[in-house]
């Protein structure tokens, strides 16, 4: 599908007023069954984001600062559903659009809520450079959203 899990960039996370920009390095873990991403934040310095494929649970500094609401955790366990279905080579459980240069996965979460992830600017090497993940609440006018720039995908071979 061209969607690097193991990567490192550039990223940035908006949710309500709060927003951080980051370098980020992110590794997916078989035998533990763990996606983690690590943070440089630059007035906080490193944090991590553990995500647990095998169960619902986050963990980790960066979730600490972020999980100030059920939205957060709602945003981050749709990626991490659409993370194992894209590690098993399967289709997430979305709706999904392809158009030009971009997939799209979306998926409602209820009747007012819906969670997007955009995979933008395919490359020469095979993989998408861009994510950009946006979580709505049309109710609450609640958004959070969270992009990565991929400079470099490893583990070719799982892409």
């Amino acid at each position: 599908m061209g969607w690097c899990l193991e990567s490192s960039g550039k990223g940035r996370i908006e949710i309500g007023r709060e927003k951080h920009v980051f370098d980020y390095y992110s590794t997916l873990a078989f035998e533990k069954n763990n996606f983690t991403v690590s943070l440089d934040l630059p007035v906080y310095g490193e944090e991590i984001l553990n995500i647990s494929l095998k169960e619902k649970k986050l963990t980790g500094s960066f979730y600490q600062r972020i999980k100030n609401s059920d939205s957060v955790k709602k945003f981050l366990l749709t990626w991490r559903d659409w993370i194992i279905a894209r590690n098993q080579n399967k289709l997430p459980n979305a709706e999904v659009r392809h158009k030009k240069d971009q997939l799209v996965l979306a998926t409602a979460l209820g009747e007012k809520e819906s969670v997007t992830l955009t995979l933008h600017a395919f490359n020469n090497d095979s993989y998408f450079s861009r994510q950009t993940l946006i979580y709505k609440n049309s109710v609450t006018n609640v958004e959070a959203k969270l992009e990565l720039f991929t400079n470099e995908c490893r583990n070719l071979a799982q892409r």
